[in-house]
């Protein structure tokens, strides 16, 4: 990135100045034309002079160490095309750096050509020859490496056969060591290149320069308007005063696209400050409107008359004060008989500490069952760009309305896992498993239970046709119990953000999972065709299948987000459809 590779041999101008591998002169039509030999003119009556011949046929000779199937299938010369002498010198260019990756550099390549009427038939010879094998080699520059360290380190020895392919990617490879330990500007360069056509042999000579070995003495983030620099300088993982890494750069890019503060991320750019001194410069632009407030509002039919309302309330804050703090609060109501309150906070930096910290509050009330709290929190740490492992402890009480039915139950709850995300919010990726113990209070004394949980969601949209993409999303959650699984463990299955042709929570499962599978026209702003597929679980009745199917639309703009979904559940009829209303404003 730092330092412009000039090896010569990815150079096309320096191989054709230097390398002489195989002949590239073209021959007027008819007759045969060879390197350093061409052959003579041949009228071919009128037909140049009114038009240029059509190709018939193209066959090939004297293939042997190439591979013919690859070398046909790329040919500039195919029946059917005009011929013309641009056209035999391009393929004779192409011919020419085919024998040269493949160490053939005593190949030569001729042209026949036969008139048929108007078209013509084309024969091309190709003589391989043998491999070439390396000569004389000679190396200059470094002190990082050792002179007689780099012959290795370039894979090269005089009497070994000469390989391109695998010189220009030792040529690469010791290039990224140099700038990897700190030197920004080393160079690799290959000076000299002599080929002798009776010994069929090649003299190499190389120059390594490692420069001066580099620290990073600043980090600068041009663009940062509300985030605070040292935050953007921690979720970027560069460290000033340290050395030089050039495979840093575009993991600290990494960093902070997926870091949800910035809206796009730059190229990296390295100014030398002074001798052993760079300076790293990451332009940004900041997220913007990150905040918001939705509403989202439900209609339905009742069975027999009048009409069910219910919906939420989310109120989210990213990043306030520039410091990457997150919160988030949410309320619920089913319109029927369930409630729930939630708050979560979180941040990247624990104390400023490379781990992030995630804390959970949250109430549901069901009327005349139980009311139920829950207190928890996550750590998390950094498994790559974009990438997170999850630790954390949950502890939830569940108080009955009516304890002639039900006991008051108390769980703590261990739980590890995993989150993933690919940038620009393509697909994401969530898997968590919890162990739990219960106690279970009841008037005769104290039970316990063991419990698994678990969670695994992810999601992906799939770009289609221009302007219109695929969306799908995956959720499974449940628990696995020794004893009964109480009603406040079940999980709610339903709503705008499930199975969007039923109200909100109106199923409850022990598990539950479902799928949604969207077909959008447009970006912010879109129409969309969904069918949602879901399914719960209680021991009672056993597994309970349910979808539905609709239509959508969502309109962006500066001042917030309107989103309107119709769908139809457990039939499609229009009095049965659930209306959908969410409202989001961006501040």
């Amino acid at each position: 990135m730092l330092s412009s590779w000039r090896a010569a041999l990815t150079s096309s101008a320096a191989l054709a100045a230097a390398l002489i591998v195989t002949a590239v002169l073209s021959a007027p039509w008819g007759g045969v034309s060879e390197a350093g030999s061409p052959a003579p003119a041949r009228e071919v009556g009128d037909t140049l002079g009114t038009g240029r011949p059509w190709i018939s046929k193209v066959q090939w000779e004297g293939l042997d160490l190439l591979d013919a199937g690859a070398i046909e299938r790329g040919s500039h010369l195919r029946a059917g095309e005009q011929l013309s002498d641009s056209l035999v010198d391009l393929e004779l260019g192409r011919i020419d750096s085919l024998c040269f990756t493949a160490g053939l550099l005593g190949a030569r390549a001729a042209v026949d050509t036969t008139m048929r009427g108007e078209a013509v038939e084309i024969t091309l010879l190709i003589s391989e020859g043998s491999r070439a094998k390396t000569g004389k080699v000679t190396i200059s520059g470094s002190e990082v490496i050792p002179g007689e360290e780099l012959a290795g380190r370039l894979g090269v020895s005089a009497g070994a056969w000469f390989d391109p392919v695998a010189l220009e990617s030792s040529m690469t490879g010791l290039l990224e060591e140099l700038n990897r330990s700190g030197y920004p500007y080393a160079q690799v360069w290959m000076t000299g290149f002599e080929y002798d056509s009776e010994t069929n042999a090649v003299d190499l000579t190389f120059a390594v320069y490692g420069g001066e070995e580099s620290i990073i003495e600043t980090v600068v983030f041009d663009g940062l308007t509300k985030t605070d620099t040292s935050l953007a300088l921690r979720t970027s993982r560069l460290v000033t005063g340290e050395r030089f890494d050039e495979e840093k750069l575009p993991r600290a890019q990494r960093y902070l696209s997926v870091s949800g503060l910035f809206a796009g991320v730059g190229q990296v750019e390295v100014r030398r400050l002074g001798p052993g001194r760079v300076d790293v410069r990451i332009p940004v632009e900041e997220a913007k409107r990150c905040n918001s407030i939705q509403g989202i509002f439900g209609f339905a039919k009742k069975e027999k008359e009048g009409y069910i309302t219910n919906g939420s309330v989310d109120i989210t804050l990213r990043n306030i004060g520039g410091s990457g703090r997150d919160v988030d609060f949410r309320w619920l109501n089913d319109g029927v008989s369930y409630r729930t309150l939630q708050f979560r906070y979180s941040e990247d930096f624990f104390f400023s500490l490379p781990m992030g910290f995630d804390a959970e509050l949250r109430q549901d009330v069901y009327d005349t069952l139980y009311d139920y709290t829950l207190v928890g929190f996550d750590m998390s740490l950094d498994a790559g760009p974009g990438s997170e492992l999850l630790a954390g402890y949950t502890w939830d009480n569940n108080v009955p309305q009516n304890d002639l039915l039900f006991d008051r139950s108390v769980r703590h709850r261990f739980r590890a896992g995993i989150r993933t995300l690919w940038p620009p919010g393509r697909a994401a990726l969530v898997l968590r498993v919890e162990g739990a113990l219960r106690k279970e209070y009841a008037a005769g004394g104290t039970d316990s239970d063991r419990q698994l949980l678990y969670r695994f969601e992810g999601d992906v949209e799939i770009p289609a046709f221009t302007r219109q993409s695929i969306f799908m999303r995956l959720v499974s959650e449940g628990v696995f119990s020794t004893g009964d699984v109480k009603a406040a463990e079940t999980y709610p299955l339903g709503g705008v953000r499930s199975l969007r042709g039923y109200r909100e929570n109106q199923f409850r499962g022990e598990k539950i999972a479902w799928a949604n599978l969207e077909y959008r026209f447009g970006g912010a702003s879109r129409i969309f065709l969904f069918y949602d597929a879901g399914a719960c679980y209680r021991r009672d009745i056993g597994w309970d299948f349910r979808d539905g199917l609709g239509f959508g639309m969502m309109s962006s703009s500066k001042l917030g987000t309107v989103a309107l979904s119709f769908g139809m559940g457990d039939r499609i009829a229009l009095d049965g459809m659930l209306i959908h209303i969410s409202l989001i404003e961006n501040f």
